[in-house]
């Protein structure tokens, strides 16, 4: 592959942002169901029953807790709330990239945007662990108490959803998918 002046290239990415990020807003519905059923997973695997469903609240989801809770003689299910995207704007950013870079390569595309699944899920699974563990953990503590460890590896793991993942997951699979116009550019 031929080297082009980098400028142009970049100019593609910010032409591609604008449809990529359009389409991850039409698709939201299905993003959103695929990220709180990862979600509920996640946090069923780690705290086996903590999980009973989840219910859409307009652009956010709701994690139906089998925590429990009561006010004016009432008894009902605690719900968490996360927005999922914020942990999945790099789907869009994963399809710009590619795009700019050879919009003919539909199959690298594709499965880059299923192989980043997960990282946006992980997210918003650890952004409701944080919720449920940390920032109300006395709620959560008659029933599911994690040890110091998990404590803090769900401290980290919500760092990482938010923090490191929604950008250097998508850079990572855009040069994996890649490598040959990473390779052209670091010839000299």
């Amino acid at each position: 592959m031929p080297r082009e002046p980098i400028g142009r290239w970049i100019g593609r990415i910010f032409l591609w942002l604008f449809p990529a990020f359009a389409l991850w807003a039409l698709a939201w519905p299905v993003l959103a169901a695929v990220q709180a059923t990862l979600s509920v997973l996640v946090a069923n695997a780690w705290f086996p029953g903590l999980v009973s469903g989840w219910e859409r609240n307009g652009d956010a989801i709701d994690l139906v807790t089998r925590l429990r809770a009561s006010a004016g003689g009432r008894i009902g299910d605690i719900l968490f709330t996360v927005n999922p995207r914020i942990y999945s704007y790099g789907l869009p950013l994963f399809a710009a990239l590619c795009l700019a870079t050879d919009p003919r390569r539909w199959k690298g595309l594709v499965l880059g945007m299923l192989a980043l699944l997960p990282f946006a899920a992980w997210g918003a699974a650890f952004d409701f662990l944080q919720q449920v563990f940390i920032l109300q953990g006395a709620v959560a503590a008659r029933d599911f108490l994690p040890t110091p460890v998990e404590r803090n590896a769900i401290a980290l793991g919500y760092q990482l959803g938010a923090i490191l993942l929604p950008t250097a997951a998508p850079a990572v699979a855009w040069g994996v998918v890649h490598r040959a116009f990473l390779a052209s550019w670091a010839r000299i």
